[in-house]
């Protein structure tokens, strides 16, 4: 099914839900942010009124009338008949929801447990809580069984969801038992769990009555989009009459490119491999490279030096004094002498923790932040006393820029207002900070004093990310999604003005990370940019759709029912 003009799908992330009797399928576009609705009989694609400013995928009520959302903060719900979205009331960060025949909504927590709410308002009630013993740091995906007995959903223990743990809560007793370990599922009227590990999903039965699978789970679908190092999440839907609708895995191979300030592309030596982030050293002679496995469930820290054409694995894991071992994770950030990188990590019941790690591997790893968090490195202060970082994990609304003193290990809030905030990007005098916020409703670019933050001015206009600051001070670039690189004059004397934005190049480059960090960086001498060019298809512009899929699911993993 090929999606229209500006409809692509992101490679991460979940947008799509199926009506429960097939028919009609609904999914978000994120550059519009808005909801689409598409009647699989005719092929015909409407724009749901109401939807705007969306930010996570949709959800059908049990009898198909009603799709869920959420948008600016608000949970909503809309009829398909055009009536309009209604307020449903305010909730936090969330991650997943699933609507109940007797009218209880269900949702997942960015950093906390399960919470439920009535579908027609009121205030959000606890259903689950954390269990810190088995190292949990959320509750997502849920799931309500359509008997009502319980609901599926996935306890976040790591940075890699593969390794959360799926598990049903009784809405009876409270119990939770452990199904299998996985970063999704969703329970199939086959008799099935169906769950996602990596690019591919699986089914073992389970019985319904008693709450619990039996025997091992089988592939049953190879190719699917799973972000198991992102939110845990699957692209995929089914319906009660077999059909599937799934978004595709990519061929994901990328190459590095400089390209300099009037677009013009040099390909490096570096051979294909899914990179995920770039950053010059000071000097300029070499990049630090996060790449990501075939899935992108794991991550390793390379370098590449420029001159010699020359390719090295640096660390994929971080194993402090005291033999805890870290799974690396996707984000990194060069310290001014060149020598020390900061990256984070993640282990069971850990979150994401930031470290200081050297780059000839010659001293033991240092701890800068402890858990709980998702936390991304962003950037260093001039004097490298400093890392200002990004934390996923904040339980409020908003998800603000923060700091860590490398030699007290104290954290203290830089930005914190509405919305989340990414890319923090410092001027070369440590005086100005450029970073994004969603906190208009759409991500626009900011620049405002380091240590005050007074006098903030937006630079973009129309949308954008990942600010870079040209090593003068007087150029701030950014990313517009569906255009390309951006640069406008910054004047800070005698106050800070800043002047019109213009495009300076296009490419189908990849502008952030797997983190929610810049993926590109701006050389030392401000003349080239170092980006990441994606070697498949620009944007996923097609869902695939499987009739009759409860057939196959069905022989591959017989059920005894």
């Amino acid at each position: 099914m090929s999606l229209p003009a500006g409809h692509a799908q992101p490679r991460r992330g979940r947008t799509l839900a199926l009506s429960p009797d097939g028919n009609l399928l609904v999914y978000r576009a994120p550059d519009a942010r808005q909801l689409y609705v598409r009647d699989l009989g005719s092929g015909e694609t409407a724009r749901l009124p109401g939807s705007e400013l969306v930010e996570r995928a949709p959800f059908f009520s049990p009898d198909g009338v009603w799709v869920g959302f959420v948008a600016a903060g608000k949970l909503k719900k809309l009829r398909l008949d055009g009536m309009g979205a209604v307020d449903i009331g305010d909730v936090p960060p969330n991650r997943g929801w699933s609507w109940g025949r007797d009218g209880m909504i269900v949702f997942g927590g960015q950093a906390t447990g399960l919470m439920r709410v009535s579908a027609d308002g009121g205030t959000p009630q606890v259903l689950s809580t954390l269990d810190p013993t088995n190292g949990e740091n959320s509750h997502r995906w849920p799931d309500i069984l359509p008997n009502g007995k319980g609901v599926i959903f996935a306890a976040v223990v790591s940075g890699n969801h593969d390794d959360s743990r799926i598990e049903v809560l009784s809405f009876d007793t409270g119990e939770r038992r452990f199904l299998v370990n996985a970063s999704f599922a969703r329970y199939a009227p086959t008799g099935h769990l169906i769950y996602a590990r990596e690019d591919t999903l699986f089914a073992v039965p389970f019985d319904i009555d008693r709450m619990e699978v039996n025997g091992s789970g089988i592939p049953v679908q190879p190719g699917v989009v799973v972000s198991s190092a992102g939110p845990g999440s699957a692209n995929f839907t089914f319906a009660n009459d077999g059909t599937l609708v799934y978004l595709a895995r990519p061929s994901d191979q990328r190459r590095l490119v400089l390209v300099d300030l009037q677009g013009n592309v040099e390909p490096l030596a570096a051979p294909p491999m899914r990179y995920s982030a770039a950053r010059f050293s000071p000097n300029g002679e070499r990049l630090a490279l996060v790449v990501g496995g075939d899935t992108g469930a794991y991550w390793a820290i390379h370098s590449y030096e420029l001159a010699q054409e020359r390719l090295s694995l640096l660390t994929s894991r971080i194993e402090e004094s005291s033999g805890t071992d870290f799974q690396l994770m996707d984000g990194v950030a060069i310290h001014p002498d060149g020598k020390t990188l900061a990256v984070n990590g993640t282990a069971p019941g850990m979150g994401q923790i930031l470290f200081s790690i050297a780059l000839d591997g010659s001293s033991q790893p240092i701890r800068l932040t402890n858990p709980p968090g998702f936390q991304y490195p962003g950037v260093w202060s001039a004097d490298g006393q400093h890392l200002l970082y990004l934390d996923q994990a904040e339980e409020r609304g908003n998800r603000g820029i923060h700091e860590v003193s490398v030699e007290t290990r104290s954290t203290r809030v830089v930005v914190d207002v509405l919305g989340v905030q990414r890319e923090p990007a410092l001027s070369r005098d440590d005086l100005w900070l450029a970073y994004s916020s969603t906190e208009s409703g759409r991500r626009e670019v900011y620049v405002t004093r380091y240590r005050t933050t007074r006098g903030r001015q937006q630079v973009s206009r129309e949308g954008g990310c990942c600010p870079v600051w040209a090593p003068d001070g007087r150029t701030l670039y950014y990313f517009m999604n569906g255009s390309g690189m951006m640069a406008a004059a910054i004047r800070t004397s005698p106050e800070l003005s800043v002047g019109r934005p213009r495009l300076i190049f296009e490419g189908d480059y990849h502008s952030e990370g797997g983190g929610f960090a810049r993926g590109f960086d701006i050389a030392p001498d401000g003349s080239k940019f170092v980006m990441i060019e994606s070697l498949g298809a620009p944007g996923l512009t097609e869902f695939q759709i499987v009739l009759n899929w409860f057939d196959e699911v069905n022989r591959l993993a017989p059920t005894t029912q």
